[in-house]
Formats: C-alpha cells, sequence, structure tokens
C-alpha cells in the first residue's frame, strides 16, 4: 500500500522535476520499522532515458540536507540551555563575514524582518533569521552534541556549516532523523529502529528476538516544550497540511536552499514517520516546499498505517505531567522519578499566553495559547501590545493614512489595530475630489 501511495505521488509531482522520494514510517514505543520506502528501484539515464536496475536506499544511505526540519535540534540545545518556548527573538537581519569581502546573511522565507516573536511562533513559521540567531546564541558545538545525542550521523564534518547548520546545511538519512525526532513523542526516550522483530526454525523455535536498545536522550522537561513547539507548528504553522481529524500531530517542515530537498518528519503519539521528496541528479525543483508537497504524502501514510497499528490519539504523557485537559489557571505537581529521566518534582502552573509577546494574555490578544511554567517562573505582566480592542481597518500603504475612495485599490490593505494606533487623518495623497471638482472634471470631458 505505501509503495503505491509513493508512486502515486511520484507521478503527481512529476512536473515540478520531482522523480524520487523516500519514507519510513516506524512504531515508536518498540522501534519496530513498519514500512520503509527507499526510493523508485531504477534510475533513468538522462542521456538515452533508458531505465537501469538501482538498489540505492535513499531512506537509509542517501543524506540529503535537511532544511528547516533541522531546527529541532538546535531548538533542544536552547532548551537545555534554558531558553522557554515563550522566550523573545527579533528577527531583524544579520550578516555574517565570509571573507574576501564577502557575507551570509539568512533569508526569511516570507521576505518579512524586524518582528519581535517568541521561539515558540518562530519554530512554527520557520522563521529562518531567529533560527540562526538562536544556534549564535547555543552555539554550533552545543547543537551538534544534542543532535548525535539523538541519534543523527553526520557523513561530514557539521561544524563546516558553522551557523548555517541551523537551517540543516548538511546530509542526514530519513531513518536517522526520523528516530530522532520521535523521541520527542515518548518524552526524550530514543529506541532504535529495528527491521527484524523475530526469527523462528522450520520447527516454529525461537531463534532471534529483537531487543532494541533504549537510552535517554533529552530530559523529560525539555522534551515537553519541544512537543508542544512542534505541535504548534502543525495546528498553527507550515506543517498544516499534516493534520489528522482526531490525532494530535507534530513535526517539523524543511525546504533545503534552491528547493532540492523538500522534507516533513513527524508523529502522532504512537506512529513516527518521516518523508522526503527530490530530484535523484540533485536538481532544484520548480516549486513546492515540505509543507506542501511532503505533509500530506505523511498524513495518507500514517492514516494507512493507524488502520494496522492503532495509535494512541493524545501524548497520554502530558496529562501525567499536567499538560493537557486541565483548566486555565489550575496547577499540578509532577512526582520524582516518575519516569527515566524525569526532572525533580516543580509546581507547575498553567497559564494563557500572547503568541507574539509571551506575556500573559488579554482579552484582545489575537492569537493565545496555554502553557505550564514553573510557579516560579510564570510571567508576571499582561501583554502590552494588545491592551484594548482591535479594530480592522483600511489603510493607505503609500500614506500609512486613513484610506479614501480615491486611493488606488493595489495600496489598500486592511490592518487590525488597537483604537490607539489607528490614524486620525485620512490620505491627504488621494483625497476625494470636492462636488466642485467634480463638476470642473465634468465640463472638461
Amino acid at each position: 500500500m505505501s509503495e503505491n501511495i509513493a508512486e502515486r505521488y511520484l507521478r503527481a509531482y512529476r512536473s515540478l522535476g520531482v522523480d524520487q522520494m523516500a519514507f519510513v514510517i516506524l512504531h515508536i514505543p518498540t522501534g519496530r520499522i513498519l514500512a520503509l520506502y527507499g526510493g523508485r528501484p531504477y534510475r533513468i539515464d538522462p542521456k538515452t532515458g533508458r531505465r537501469t536496475l538501482d538498489h540505492f536506499n535513499r531512506a537509509t544511505q542517501a543524506f540529503r540536507q535537511p532544511g528547516s526540519s533541522f531546527k529541532p535540534y538546535v531548538y533542544a540545545a536552547a532548551l537545555e540551555m534554558g531558553f522557554r518556548p515563550e522566550s523573545l527573538f527579533n528577527d531583524s537581519p544579520i550578516s555574517f563575514p565570509l571573507g574576501n569581502g564577502k557575507s551570509w546573511s539568512p533569508k526569511n522565507y516570507d521576505g518579512r524582518y524586524g518582528r519581535t516573536m517568541t521561539l515558540r511562533r518562530a519554530l512554527a513559521m520557520s522563521n529562518n533569521v531567529i533560527a540562526v540567531k538562536l544556534i549564535r546564541a547555543v552555539g554550533v558545538d552545543k547543537t551538534v552534541e544534542v543532535a548525535k545525542r539523538m541519534g543523527i550521523r553526520f557523513p561530514t564534518d557539521p561544524f563546516k556549516a558553522s551557523y548555517a547548520l541551523a537551517l540543516g546545511a548538511i546530509g542526514i538519512s530519513v531513518l536517522d532523523h526520523t528516530a530522532a525526532l520521535a523521541s520527542v513523542a515518548t518524552g526524550g526516550l530514543w529506541v532504535e529502529p529495528t527491521a527484524i522483530e523475530k526469527v523462528y526454525d522450520g520447527e516454529g523455535q525461537l531463534l532471534f528476538a529483537a531487543r532494541p536498545k533504549v537510552r535517554q536522550v533529552l530530559d523529560i522537561e525539555v522534551a515537553r516544550q519541544l512537543l508542544t513547539m512542534l505541535t504548534a507548528v502543525v495546528t498553527e504553522g507550515t506543517g498544516r497540511r499534516a493534520q489528522i481529524p482526531g490525532y494530535q500531530v507534530a513535526g517539523k517542515t524543511g525546504t533545503s536552499e534552491q528547493i532540492k530537498d523538500v522534507w516533513f518528519v513527524g508523529f502522532t503519539p504512537t506512529i513516527a514517520c518521516g518523508v522526503w521528496v527530490g530530484n535523484e541528479r540533485n536538481k532544484p525543483l520548480k516549486a513546492g516546499s515540505g509543507g506542501t508537497l511532503c505533509a500530506p504524502i505523511f498524513r495518507e501514510l500514517v492514516t494507512a498505517a493507524i488502520r494496522y497499528f492503532p495509535s494512541e490519539r493524545t501524548f497520554r504523557w502530558l496529562e501525567q505531567n499536567g499538560q493537557v485537559g486541565d483548566h486555565r489557571g489550575q496547577t499540578g505537581d509532577r512526582k520524582e522519578g516518575e519516569r527515566d529521566g524525569a526532572t525533580p518534582s516543580r509546581r507547575m502552573v498553567r497559564v494563557t499566553v500572547c503568541a507574539e509577546t509571551g506575556l500573559l494574555a488579554t482579552d484582545y490578544c489575537p492569537i493565545t495559547h496555554p502553557e505550564w511554567f514553573a510557579e516560579e517562573e510564570v510571567p508576571k505582566r499582561r501583554c502590552p501590545l494588545h491592551s484594548e480592542p482591535l479594530r480592522p481597518v483600511l489603510i493607505c500603504a503609500i500614506s500609512g493614512k486613513l484610506a479614501t475612495p480615491a486611493c488606488p485599490p493595489q495600496a489598500v490593505v486592511t490592518q487590525t489595530l488597537p483604537q490607539s494606533q489607528i490614524p486620525k487623518e485620512a490620505c491627504p495623497l488621494h483625497a476625494a475630489p470636492s462636488p466642485e471638482d467634480k463638476g470642473s472634471l465634468e465640463n472638461r470631458r
């Protein structure tokens, strides 16, 4: 079934320059590989168009750039160093000298800069500038250490990528990437992927039973925070197309430079799946991103897998730690040693925060979400950015004043602003003509 899904999407994406795909589906609690697709079993000669048999497995042997799907390792490193999902960063442009008078500046996908947002929002919207500023803050060495601990094997020296590592500027495998991010679903517990579960002889005697390696790679509190951030990617960010009705889904999109590799790696509470799509000759695709090309494949593959290997619908270990199913302002305690790798018991408080400022939400904040804090770390201030009702108004983008009927339609934009920030004056550049002017114009015709 999974191979049929792959071929169907390969045909659908052919006009974009896609000719190969790879994916892995894992049963998270056991590490069992439920499905593995290493690509089409043939290569096409670009000169003759002839097919040749190919045994290269792109899910396990290929190392392709993961793009922004690598960002969770940067954020995990940041969380370990004390940053929080509500920590604020600004995405104003930044440049790094390369020598010979050249420099490198990370670019945001939407081309917008100068915004302040929480790390949670930055990861959900896959903000590149903030990811680079974050890896500069935590260090490339710390990021590499966390990625390796979570199961990533680098084929080349990752330090050569420098800060561009935050944007996935080094190849990794689909299998490693999927298993590594799956550990976030289990509170930081990594389970070694295994393809062979048991072996019996001709008489039915058990000869071999897999015993996958298991190790704690993230502190449970770090995993909890990262999980809520990766869930936001799917509920409100670039991974919306990965949503599966009735199931909590978390994950991360990825698109490498020039659209040579597109990814989505995600998971439900029980099933993990990583999808890579690209071109055999490493040529840029004509269009697309991890969110538009790979997330729909993920959704269909995981939905099919759930039919045969039913998945939990919610991350229940979060409920045990006071994360899901409580009311605003309710508190809960974690028991020390409740799970391997658990942090000491801390009084947790659930509050609703503004997605833009990370402070306590007001009734006028347009985007809010619940977040758990240690009691001593709860924000004390209310969001000052949204302290009064918001109103949609028409603004002339040329003058910045209230639009008039005479403003060019292409220059009129709708902005949602608090009353105190709404312009008091109408656009002086495109003032509506007076009745006398209208009469004068008519006489000239």
